[in-house]
Parts: C-alpha cells; structure tokens; sequence
C-alpha cells in the first residue's frame, strides 16, 4: 500500500492498494474507492459496491496514517 495525505494539512487521506484507492475526508467522514485502473479520473465512488471486508482492510491501512497525524497534531514529537 502507498499511504498518500492530501492537501498535506491532512484533510484526505489516502491509501493505494493497486488498483484501488481509498481516500477519506477527515472531517466530514466520507469515504471514497476507485478502480485505478478503469477509472483513472476518479469519478465513480465504489464504496457503496465493496466487500465489507475489503472496506474493513482498507480502513485499516489508514490507522498508522492517522496515528502519525495525530501525533503531529497534539505536538508530540518535539519536547517543549
């Protein structure tokens, strides 16, 4: 997987798993798959029609993402 965070404020954060991509908005909470592949301008959302066990894996592979975010967020990486 490519962990991907877009704008770099961490407003969408994305994995690839080839050929799909997962991105979720952080603050609204919405959730987003598309086929790479037969899809390359990201323009039909496949959420709806994924595996709930796909969808599962996929929000998985955000979690080390979101931990680091959070880390940056809270200033925990330096001491004050």
């Amino acid at each position: 997987p490519i962990p991907l965070i877009q704008p770099y404020n961490g407003i969408c954060i994305s994995v690839v798993t080839y050929p799909y991509k997962y991105m979720c908005r952080l603050k609204t909470g919405e959730e987003f798959v598309y086929n790479l592949e037969t899809d390359q301008s990201e323009d039909r959302n496949l959420v709806s029609q994924l595996e709930a066990i796909k969808l599962k894996a996929f929000r998985a592979e955000l979690k080390p993402i979101l931990l680091s975010q959070q880390t940056i967020i809270q200033n925990q990486l330096w001491h004050k």
